[in-house]
């Protein structure tokens, strides 16, 4: 059974968003799963650190479409990425040192992660759908690129 089970209430409406939040609950449920098969730091660091690496990935394809899309708030959602990211870092270091922090870990993210979606991200998807939406060749070709540069040979 899935940790956090993704649901139409998590998606906001803009698809190649949607499809990197489906996979950064994807990461989520496997690192949950692989953390109930072991509590060795040496088979879960590295799961844990390609889903953080991959939620980074994330946060700055998204900080670079909402500058793109002049989103009024871009500053405070950057800021709010870069602690999860602190905080994410903070669990590393002490789960390397000994401490069980696997349960603090995964109640945070499925809080985190499902307040976000819901509500931080759903707040800019009208200044983004407002540039993006439509038939402007130069924003489709701009959004491809874009893509294309921070998730180049991973699936976006």
């Amino acid at each position: 059974m899935a940790y956090i089970s993704w649901s139409s209430e998590l998606e906001i409406g803009v698809a190649c968003i949607d499809k990197q939040h489906q996979r950064i609950i994807a990461d989520i449920n496997d690192f949950h799963e692989v953390s109930h098969k072991t509590d060795q730091s040496e088979m879960l660091i590295p799961v844990f650190d390609e889903m953080v690496a991959y939620m980074a990935q994330h946060f700055a394809f998204e900080e670079e479409l909402l500058e793109e899309a002049g989103y009024a708030f871009n500053k405070a959602h950057e800021r709010m990425h870069s602690l999860l990211l602190k905080h994410l870092d903070e669990y590393r270091e002490r789960f390397k040192a000994g401490e069980n922090v696997l349960p603090e870990i995964l109640a945070m993210l499925a809080s985190w992660w499902q307040h976000h979606i819901s509500h931080d991200d759903a707040n800019y998807v009208a200044a983004v759908n407002k540039k993006f939406s439509g038939t402007n060749p130069l924003a489709e070709e701009w959004l491809s690129a874009t893509l294309k540069m921070h998730f180049a040979g991973r699936d976006a």
